[in-house]
């Protein structure tokens, strides 16, 4: 019996560490890799930096291309045969032209490039949000699953620990071998569930290191990642949670398009100003024994008889239409989306921290009770076994809720922009 007194404190005691041991994995923050590193590498690796440059490189260079047409330069000769004057008339002309724009239209259409460039900028912020927030999600499953590991090592310790005492009793005569046997197999599952995990969680670590584009990087021990997977009520709404949808940089591109298509619509629309052309140069007249020698200006317009850029017009207006209607929806969609992310990940959050909270003063007090019983004759093997596991379990499912929460935040930050902590 004194065997059996001895091992009553241990198990107690490596009940009461479980919210030690999870707490001790968050111990030691600063040399693990936190959420906002991770959102900084992925962000501000070369391929995302290359791409979103690239595209401002795009639309910059359409106003590059908004300069005054290039100058002709034109050259005639003409010889005339069988004229009064000799078959030795000849006609050379030299000259210049210029287009001219009076109308504005290439003022206008820079400012429409202007715009679009605001829109490709806009879009630039949108792609990265999309890429915190797949890095943050990626970010957050690693971390649960390390979370899970943890527990499920710890529930095995907990009956490799009871395992011991039971040996012990069972040498003494105090035991029978089916519990010992029973209590092997519990512990061989634990084992095949731990290696299961293992795998979720390196697979998760992958995907983590690919979106931060450092595929080189040396493995070390776990635990590899830190942070709170939990998050906070107060910090899902934050200061302001009525966070205007019309400024998402999606809706903020889409009305950047719009107001270039109206703009263009503009320029299309001023065809009754016609572009001038202004030609000058020098003219050689050959005669037999004469010569004569002058200069030369003319100018042209062309008129608007057919064309009168009516394809241009109404694709602007159509082009119009369709970034308006589109940021309408885009709009409506926002706007619904953050209210259903901040419901859901504040009620999430509250549930997930109220279940923590009970679960993990029940389990304490499930467990003792159970080792009571068992010690004191009363319980099984196999009832210390269930109360082992739903400790455990609840301890699983308060992580899985967990994770939860913080996905459904992740998805409102990347709706309002706000950072994740």
């Amino acid at each position: 019996m004194r065997v059996i007194s001895r091992g009553t404190p241990l198990l107690c005691l490596l009940t009461a560490m479980l919210p030690a041991a999870l707490a001790q994995v968050a111990s030691g923050e600063s040399e693990l890799l936190q959420a906002s590193q991770a959102v900084i590498k992925a962000v501000e690796q070369e391929p995302v930096a290359a791409y979103l440059a690239a595209q401002q490189a795009m639309a910059r260079a359409e106003i590059a291309g908004l300069t005054w047409p290039n100058p002709v330069v034109s050259f005639d000769r003409e010889q005339l045969f069988d004229s009064p004057a000799g078959d030795g008339e000849t006609e050379m002309v030299a000259g210049i032209s210029q287009q001219f724009d009076f109308s504005g239209r290439k003022r206008l259409q820079q400012q429409a490039a202007e715009h679009r460039i605001n829109a490709q900028t806009a879009a630039g912020e949108a792609l990265k949000g999309e890429i915190e927030a797949q890095t943050l999600q990626v970010f957050y499953q690693t971390l649960h699953q390390q979370r899970r590991v943890d527990v499920l090592k710890h529930w095995k310790q907990q009956l490799q620990s009871a395992m011991a005492g039971l040996e012990r009793r069972a040498a003494a005569g105090d035991a029978a071998e089916y519990d010992v046997l029973l209590l092997n197999r519990e512990i061989a599952d634990i084992t095949a569930r731990i290696d299961v995990h293992r795998a979720e969680r390196e697979f998760a670590w992958s995907a983590l290191v690919a979106i931060m584009g450092q595929m080189d990087i040396k493995p070390r021990p776990w635990p590899r990642v830190g942070g709170t997977l939990l998050p906070h009520v107060a910090e899902i709404a934050g200061p302001n949670p009525g966070f205007p949808a019309d400024e998402h940089p999606e809706i903020t591109a889409l009305d950047q398009l719009a107001k270039a298509s109206e703009i263009e619509k503009q320029a299309a629309g001023r065809w009754w100003i016609p572009e001038l052309t202004v030609n000058g140069g020098y003219k050689v007249r050959r005669l037999p024994g004469d010569r004569a020698h002058g200069f030369t200006i003319g100018a042209s317009i062309p008129v608007p008889l057919f064309s009168r850029n009516q394809g241009a017009e109404k694709a602007g207006v159509a082009r119009q239409r369709q970034a308006e209607a589109e940021k309408s929806i885009k709009l409506r969609q926002i706007s619904g989306e953050i209210k259903g992310w901040l419901e859901k990940a504040t009620i999430l959050a509250q549930a997930a921290r109220e279940f923590q909270d009970a679960a993990n003063h029940a389990s304490v007090r499930l467990v003792e009770t159970a080792q009571a019983g068992f010690l004191g004759g009363e319980l099984s093997v196999l009832a210390l076994v269930d109360a082992y596991e739903r400790a455990a379990s609840a301890q699983l499912k308060a992580l899985d809720m967990a994770l939860a929460a913080r996905t459904a935040q992740v998805r409102l930050g990347r709706l309002t922009r706000r950072p994740v902590q």
